[in-house]
């Protein structure tokens, strides 16, 4: 009963939940709780949300742990437990919100990993390899970060223990920019004399890669979004 609640109250406080009442009937146990409009809004359009989207990111925090806790739990007692959840009362018996065995609810957002271009500033305290070449970068924040190569670009390094700027390939993940799988491109000299011809290169990969996006804050938000 404790689990209903929570699921019902989301990111309420408990004193806006009103008064729970509990209906013993033959076979099951019935909670009944009568609450403010508001919860009883955001409770409907969370479980729509989860139902159409199969999300756990996309709805309350603490509805999606009590989600995720009755899916364990139900793959724990031999598919004898399931839970179904109606979001609308006028909502076909086909339509009930199901969790059982066979549900697949999950956290997204560990699979939106992007491919990207990066320019690293740090400290190399490692680089070679006999059979997978690699550098090892410390970041200013103390953080390491293993960059793939090739052994055609670490031949004749000399930049071991020295602070360099690697631009790299990397996944990146698009809420919270961790990084992984990095591979060399290239190892950025410092140089007082400008590279046109680099710089021009740099812009038109630029405008290729923005072409006919006309406002990149909401272009960034929408892909945080989907």
């Amino acid at each position: 009963m404790g689990e209903v609640i929570e699921l019902i109250q989301g990111e309420f406080k408990r004193a806006e939940m009103g008064q729970a009442s509990v209906v013993i009937e033959e076979g099951s146990l019935r909670l009944v709780s009568i609450v403010a409009p508001q919860i009883a809004a955001s409770f409907h359009a969370d479980m729509e949300r989860l139902s159409t989207t199969q999300d756990l990111d996309a709805i309350s925090p603490k509805r999606a742990a009590v989600i995720e806790t009755w899916q364990h739990r139900s793959l724990k007692t031999a598919s004898k437990r399931r839970y179904s959840i109606v979001p609308d009362a006028s909502r076909k018996e086909g339509d009930v919100l199901q969790i059982g065995p066979s549900s697949v609810f999950r956290h997204k957002q560990s699979d939106r990993w992007v491919r990207s271009e990066k320019y690293l500033v740090g400290r190399v305290v490692d680089l070679g390899g006999k059979t997978k070449p690699n550098i090892h970068l410390e970041l200013p924040s103390g953080k390491s970060l293993k960059v793939e190569a090739s052994e055609s670009q670490l031949e004749g390094a000399d930049y071991l223990y020295k602070t360099v700027t690697l631009n790299v390939t990397a996944m990146e993940h698009v809420h919270s920019g961790e990084l992984h799988d990095l591979r060399l491109i290239d190892v950025v000299r410092p140089s007082k004399v400008v590279d046109e011809d680099k710089l021009v290169s740099l812009w038109r990969k630029g405008r290729e890669a923005w072409a006919g996006i006309t406002c990149p804050t909401e272009w960034v938000e929408e892909l945080r979004e989907s």
